[in-house]
C-alpha cells in the first residue's frame, strides 16, 4: 500500500490555466502529502523546469501562451526529461486530439473533467503502488448522511449534486468552495465572450468557452457542459448567435441557483482591541515562510493562512488578508507576493 510519508517525497508539476481545475487537482495530490507546484501555461512549465526537479507532470493540452502539445515537445528535447512521465489532460473527446498529445510526447492522456479515480490511477501507475483509498467505514459513513447533502443543495438547478459531490469523495465544504468559485469567475463569462465574438476575436472566445465547457463539467452542470460544447463548435463554424444565446440562458439559471448558497462561516481575521495584541515579529516569521514557499510556486504556502487567522490586525490590515487568502486559493502567486509585501509595509508602519 502506498502510504502518504512515501508520496510526500514527490513532486508534481501541474500544467493548467483553468482555476477550478487547479484547485482540484492540487486538493487531491496534496492530500496524499505530495508536493504541487502550479504553471498557468506551457511557457511557465518550461521556465519552472529550468530550476527545479519534478516526478511527474499534468499538462493541460488547450492554454493561453504556450499549449501543452508545443511545451511537451520543447521539454522532451532536453535529455533530462526524456523519462519524465507526462500526462496530458483534455477536455476533447476526438482521437485526433489523443494521437497529437502522444505524438508531442506525453506517455498517456485522460479525459476532462477530471475524476479522482483517475489522478489516483495514474500515482500507483507511475509510483508503482496502489494508493491508499478511503476505510470502508468512512464510506459507509458518508452514505448516512449523502441524504441530508442532496437536501442541502437540492435549489441548485441545472447541477447533478450527485455527480458532483463524488469528484470531491463527498467532501461538501470543498464542493461548496468549487461552486461559488466557479459562480464568481464565470459568472459573467459569456457577456465577456459575446464582447471577443463581436470583435471578431475568434481564438479568444473559443479558448474561453472551451474553459467554461471543462468547469461547467467538473462541478455537474450537464445542460450548461452540453451548451458550451455546441457553442465551442459555432464559433469555429462562425455561427454562434443562437448557440450564445441557448449558453446565456443555462448560465443565468445556474448563478441564480448558487446565489442562494451560502458558504460556511471560516474563521476570520482577528480584529484588533489592543494594538499590543499584534506580534509582529511572529507574523513577519509566517509571512516570510509564505513567501519563500510562493516565491518556489509552492502550494503548501496556503497552510499558513490558517495560521495567521490565530492574530489580531488592525482593520486595514484584515481586508488585505482577506484578499490574500483569496488570491492564493486559485493559485495566483504573483499577485499574491504582491499583496504579502503591502501588509508587511502596513504592519511595520505606526498605526
Amino acid at each position: 500500500m502506498i502510504t502518504r510519508k512515501i508520496l510526500e517525497k514527490n513532486r508534481i508539476l501541474l500544467v493548467e490555466d483553468d482555476e477550478i481545475n487547479q484547485l482540484i487537482i492540487c486538493e487531491l495530490l496534496e492530500d496524499k502529502g505530495m508536493t504541487v507546484i502550479v504553471a498557468n501555461n506551457g511557457q511557465e512549465a518550461l521556465k519552472i523546469l529550468e530550476e527545479k526537479e519534478f516526478d511527474l507532470i499534468f499538462m493541460d493540452i488547450q492554454m493561453p501562451i504556450m499549449d501543452g502539445y508545443q511545451a511537451t515537445r520543447e521539454l522532451r528535447k532536453n535529455s533530462r526529461f526524456q523519462d519524465l512521465p507526462v500526462i496530458a489532460m483534455s477536455g476533447s473527446s476526438s482521437e485526433v486530439d489523443r494521437e497529437m498529445a502522444i505524438l508531442s510526447g506525453v506517455n498517456e492522456c485522460i479525459p476532462k473533467p477530471i475524476e479522482p479515480d483517475q489522478i489516483f490511477s495514474i500515482l500507483e501507475k507511475y509510483f508503482n503502488s496502489p494508493v491508499e483509498q478511503k476505510h470502508s467505514t468512512e464510506k459507509k459513513e458518508a452514505e448516512k448522511i449523502e441524504k441530508e447533502k442532496e437536501k442541502e443543495f437540492a435549489k441548485i438547478d441545472g447541477i447533478n449534486i450527485q455527480e458532483g459531490l463524488a469528484r470531491y469523495s463527498d467532501d461538501e465544504k470543498a464542493y461548496k468552495r468549487i461552486l461559488l468559485l466557479f459562480s464568481e469567475s464565470y459568472g459573467n463569462s459569456l457577456d465577456e465572450m459575446e464582447a471577443f465574438l463581436e470583435r471578431g476575436e475568434l481564438q479568444r472566445a473559443k479558448h474561453l468557452a472551451h474553459t467554461v465547457k471543462g468547469s461547467s463539467g467538473v462541478i455537474g452542470a450537464k445542460r450548461l457542459y452540453e451548451r458550451m460544447r455546441n457553442l465551442e463548435a459555432a464559433i469555429s463554424e462562425k455561427n454562434w448567435k443562437n448557440q450564445l444565446t441557448h449558453a446565456k440562458e443555462e448560465m443565468k439559471k445556474i448563478i441564480s441557483a448558487l446565489s442562494v448558497l451560502k458558504s460556511e462561516e471560516n474563521p476570520k481575521f482577528g480584529e484588533e482591541k489592543d494594538s499590543q495584541s499584534v506580534d509582529v515579529s511572529k507574523i513577519f516569521f509566517i509571512l516570510d515562510e509564505m513567501r519563500e514557499l510562493m516565491e518556489d510556486d509552492n502550494t503548501k504556502a496556503l497552510g499558513y493562512i490558517e495560521i495567521l487567522k490565530n492574530f489580531c490586525y488592525p482593520l486595514k490590515i484584515q481586508e488585505d488578508l482577506i484578499l490574500l487568502e483569496k488570491t492564493m486559493q486559485v493559485y495566483n502567486f504573483e499577485k499574491a507576493l504582491k499583496i504579502l509585501s503591502n501588509i508587511k509595509n502596513n504592519l511595520a508602519m505606526p498605526c
